[in-house]
């Protein structure tokens, strides 16, 4: 009997983001890390959250698509949305504490715009998640805050973790809230003709 002998996937994953990177090391796929220099600030919110991070992961994977034209480049761009506004990274930690006393007892979405290229075609989704929140207190976010890495995250907050203690509920893909939501990086892949299962550990 004759064995087909798959090609080998070849991923760069345009992120420094650890949490994405784990997310892809949990499916057991090997791939490089090769950041996207990509000025966010650039990007206005026109009022549109799902256009909003499509634009961001399409900013950061045309960059490194045109090193890396050969592999596929993948990027993702991920912000909470509440009340009308975009929330993304906290500048410092009293704007955390900002953004946990807006989101304490109501729901946000979150949504992550990911976008894969091979050459010069790029292939784009959002994902979106509903998640509430349990009414917290001052001296509730006070800790949480100081306890936790919150700068790096949009919203001020991580689901994994102590995120435990403050989300009451989703509605929607938890890898998405986490930063990548592994299922729309399989759907598109699959529109390369790229079967994710075939390389799944």
């Amino acid at each position: 009997m004759q064995h087909t002998v798959k090609k080998p996937l070849e991923i760069i994953l345009a992120s420094s983001s650890p949490r994405r990177r784990q997310l892809l090391e949990s499916l057991g796929i090997s791939f490089k890390i090769v950041p996207a220099n990509f000025d966010e600030e650039s990007i206005s919110f026109d009022g549109d959250p799902e256009e909003y991070v499509t634009i961001l992961a399409k900013g950061k994977v045309d960059i490194i698509r045109k090193l890396h034209p050969k592999s596929f480049v993948l990027a993702a761009d991920t912000t909470v949305y509440a009340f009308g506004k975009v929330i993304n990274k906290p500048q410092d930690l009293n704007d955390a504490k900002k953004m946990l006393t807006i989101l304490s007892g109501a729901t946000h979405t979150v949504y992550t715009g990911v976008a894969l290229a091979l050459g010069d075609t790029v292939q784009t989704a959002v994902e979106r998640t509903e998640v509430r929140f349990f009414p917290l207190t001052e001296e509730q976010i006070d800790t949480y805050v100081n306890t936790q890495h919150v700068l790096d995250k949009a919203g001020g907050y991580a689901i994994q973790g102590a995120g435990a203690l403050i989300v009451e509920r989703i509605d929607g893909c938890y890898y998405n809230v986490v930063g990548l939501p592994l299922s729309t990086v399989s759907r598109l892949l699959s529109t390369f003709g790229c079967n994710l299962w075939e390389y799944v550990c």
